[in-house]
C-alpha cells in the first residue's frame, strides 16, 4: 500500500506543477499466487477477473466462465463516490 501511495503522491506533485495542469489519473492491478491462494489489489477503473474454462460438455464444447476478483474504484459508482466524501474528498465531472 506504501508504494501505491507514493506513486500517487508524486503523480499528483508533479501533475500539479505542470502548465497546463494535469487533469489525468492513474489505475492498475496486481495480482500475487502463493501456492493455492490469490492474492488481488486494484485502484481506479481497472479490475481483475478471473477466467476459467468449463470442463467439456456431451457436445465436446467447452465454455469460458468468468469470476469478478475486484471492484472499479470510480467516483462514477455512488459507493465509492460516497467513501470519497465521507474521507474528506470532492469529486468534480
Amino acid at each position: 500500500m506504501d508504494t501505491f501511495r507514493q506513486t500517487d503522491e508524486d503523480f499528483l506533485k508533479k501533475a500539479s506543477s505542470q502548465k497546463p495542469v494535469w487533469k489525468d489519473g492513474s489505475t492498475a492491478t496486481c495480482m500475487l499466487v502463493v501456492d493455492d491462494m490469490v492474492y488481488v489489489a486494484n485502484l481506479g477503473d481497472s479490475r481483475a477477473v478471473l477466467c476459467r474454462m468449463e470442463e467439456e460438455t456431451l457436445g465436446g464444447e467447452r465454455k469460458c466462465v468468468t469470476l469478478a476478483l475486484s471492484k472499479e474504484h470510480n467516483p462514477t459508482i455512488y459507493e465509492e463516490r460516497m467513501r470519497i466524501q465521507r474521507a474528506g474528498g470532492t469529486v468534480r465531472y
